[in-house]
């Protein structure tokens, strides 16, 4: 018996004539056709299955020669689509300290005090609060650090960290109707959590968390003035604003962005400097020419080639745009190869997570596997969405994503963003020469960092 067989994006074409392709989306399905039959074969390459669906329930078994056809169908499937074999955080923290042993720019590491947390309540809104600073006494340079959404004031812990070891005082703060937002999802929520994130970055939520810096702000001068042990050591005369994701645009409003609708934040000590991972960039707000137009303050912008956000907010190529659009002067982006939305989180690597212990996962979103399957027609060429092979594709994508250096490029996170302070706060030479040259090769393939 003469058959037909009609796939989508799973082999090259047929040397039978009759051969198509139609386009499918989750499932790939084959259709076999002869003189007295017509079976319908649906197998889904996420779970590797392979199931009939009969139409004619007298038809006949199909041939020996199909039935092996659709199993090397099956196969190549399962390479194309499967997970990649990603880091465990051991691998991670080996390849953060092997990197570091790389000569690299590093200031004498301070102790860092205990971890300070409390809740705050003001105008019917709860903060979540945390603070860390060198637990030698001085004055320090003030950093004010805003999560993303749906993590707490423990959040960035690598990032907190590194900047308290290099003498700065690091004030966390997030809003618990922020914090809260996503602990109820899943990760097949994807569409609530749209629903929920894209309100929270609305002009007014904006305005509210500006007043909520303002009143923290205020809290801390009262608690200085008060003699807190703890809060004599930030100063605040030195602001520093960072941030992340739903953070990164709190900081960017701070250091002078213009958001249509925003008022400008209640009058505080001057900004001297900026960090930016994964900076929020909406295009559909207009203005994108003269919105960073009052960003004089030096700053720092991180983001990665497969910087997308989970919302389906912003772009990695929006991303530089605060980079490319602010007046130079002391701007610094740090591009990393494959850089990840989640990796520029700075979660802690020590902190035990339920969900990766019950499944022996790795710490890396499936944007990670998007990233391992989009290979060579990535941000290199062709689409950039990089869910599927193209239709008839004929090879395995090839791995562009490295899992190694996910790691490395933690550590260049922390190194970079030292020697940014350092740089612009401290105005040291040697952090200003690393950046200008001394960075450059011990980067190497992992990222470019970009200075006007």
């Amino acid at each position: 018996m003469l058959a037909r067989v009609t796939c989508s994006s799973i082999m090259p074409p047929d040397p039978l004539k009759g051969k198509s392709y139609r386009p499918s989306r989750g499932l790939r399905s084959a259709t076999v056709s002869g003189r007295s039959s017509h079976r319908r074969v649906i197998f889904s390459p996420r779970h590797s299955s392979l199931f009939w669906r009969t139409l004619k329930s007298d038809a006949p078994s199909p041939p020996i020669g199909l039935i092996l056809l659709l199993c090397i169908m099956m196969l190549l499937l399962e390479g194309c689509f499967g997970r990649p074999q990603l880091p465990k955080t051991a691998d991670i923290q080996d390849d953060m300290a092997a990197f570091s042993e790389k000569p690299h720019y590093e200031p004498p590491g301070l102790e860092a005090s205990p971890l300070w947390r409390e809740t705050w309540q003001h105008s019917g809104r709860t903060l979540d609060v945390s603070y860390m600073a060198p637990l030698a006494e001085g004055r320090y340079p003030l950093i004010l650090y805003f999560p993303g959404l749906g993590e707490d004031a423990a959040a960035g812990h690598l990032w907190r960290s590194a900047w308290v070891a290099a003498g700065y005082a690091v004030l966390t703060l997030q809003a618990t109707h922020d914090r809260d937002a996503t602990r109820h999802l899943n990760a097949d929520d994807q569409h609530d959590l749209r629903m929920i994130a894209h309100p929270r970055f609305s002009r007014e939520a904006s305005r509210q968390r500006l007043l909520d810096v303002d009143y923290v702000l205020k809290e801390c001068q009262r608690l200085r003035e008060m003699g807190d042990p703890a809060f004599r050591k930030a100063d605040d005369q030195q602001l520093i604003v960072a941030g992340y994701d739903l953070g990164a645009q709190t900081a960017a409003l701070l250091a002078g962005e213009q958001h249509p609708g925003v008022k400008d934040p209640a009058p505080i000590a001057p900004v001297i400097a900026g960090i930016l991972l994964s900076p929020h960039v909406d295009l559909a707000a207009g203005g994108l020419e003269s919105r960073y137009d009052r960003i004089d303050t030096p700053l720092l912008i991180v983001t990665g080639t497969e910087d997308h956000d989970p919302y389906g907010i912003s772009s990695p190529s929006l991303r530089t745009a605060i980079f490319k659009q602010s007046p130079p002067g002391q701007k610094y982006l740090l591009m990393l190869d494959y850089g990840l939305h989640q990796q520029l989180a700075g979660k802690s690597l020590t902190e035990q997570d339920p969900d990766l212990q019950e499944h022996e996962e790795s710490p890396l979103p499936d944007e990670a596997v998007e990233a391992m399957n989009k290979g060579q027609h990535g941000r290199r060429g062709g689409s950039s969405s990089g869910r599927h092979p193209p239709a008839g594709s004929t090879m395995l994508l090839e791995t562009r994503f490295n899992p190694h250096h996910y790691g490395q490029q933690l550590t260049a996170i922390a190194t970079t963003s030292v020697a940014f302070l350092d740089a612009t706060v401290k105005h040291s030479p040697k952090a200003a020469q690393w950046l200008a040259s001394d960075s450059t090769a011990w980067l190497g393939k992992i990222a470019v960092l970009q200075h006007r």
